[in-house]
């Protein structure tokens, strides 16, 4: 399996991506079923660019008929994901101009030391995706959860593919909204090492650190 480092991507310049709470639960349960059995799982999230270069996303598809192959097998080879009908059709009804979409998706560790990485698969479905989506007049990006299934560190990256360019670019940072006890919001950034965030670390436990290891290996992605 042929792999591509997304972090040595040029960043799109000052570029935001909020997630609400919502769309953070989703992301949480694909993580979960990723961790519990070798497996990846798709989902998709709808927003809308609220700034210079920072979108909003604040829901997720509500059909979950994806299909999730390879589970558990010793092959990495065997592992993929696609939507579903349903889902297909799903998104297609909400591709409209002025929306934005991401398709995410997980990669489990333990069958590439790669797996933190789109594969040259994931990299030719963006444009291809991307294709479909601007002539909808929307505009789309790809994700991946890279899952440590030992440690529980997972990474969160999202991609932009530019057609007038060939040239596939990156999203700087990613923010979590949320709500705070008096009723205004605020935009937390998930926890960096180097270039690269983390959408879970150790499982989330405070008492657990990350270990120095990891750290260095997610440093060095970018470099």
């Amino acid at each position: 399996m042929s792999n591509v480092n997304q972090w040595k991507f040029e960043e799109i310049p000052n570029s935001k991506v909020i997630i609400t709470e919502d769309v953070y639960y989703r992301l949480q349960k694909l993580i979960g079923r990723t961790e519990w059995i070798a497996s990846e799982h798709n989902t998709t999230l709808f927003g809308r660019k609220i700034g210079n270069n920072i979108w909003l996303f604040d829901s997720v598809n509500s059909n979950e008929d994806y299909v999730s192959a390879g589970n558990n097998s010793t092959n990495p080879y065997d592992y993929y994901n696609s939507v579903g009908k349903r889902q297909s059709l799903e998104i297609e009804s909400k591709l409209k101009s002025g929306v934005s979409i991401i398709d995410i998706h997980t990669h489990p560790s333990g069958l590439t030391d790669t797996y933190r990485f789109i594969s040259t698969a994931d990299k030719k479905n963006y444009a291809l995706f991307d294709d479909i989506v601007r002539k909808k007049g929307a505009t789309f990006f790809g994700g991946l959860l890279g899952c440590d299934r030992v440690s529980g560190n997972v990474s969160f990256s999202i991609v932009y593919y530019n057609k007038n360019e060939d040239k596939y670019y990156r999203i700087c940072d990613i923010y979590l909204r949320q709500k705070s006890s008096d009723g205004d919001y605020r935009d937390i950034p998930f926890v960096k090492y180097g270039d690269v965030q983390l959408i879970m670390q150790s499982f989330g436990f405070d008492d657990v650190l990350i270990n120095k290891g990891t750290v260095e290996e997610l440093k060095g992605f970018s470099r």
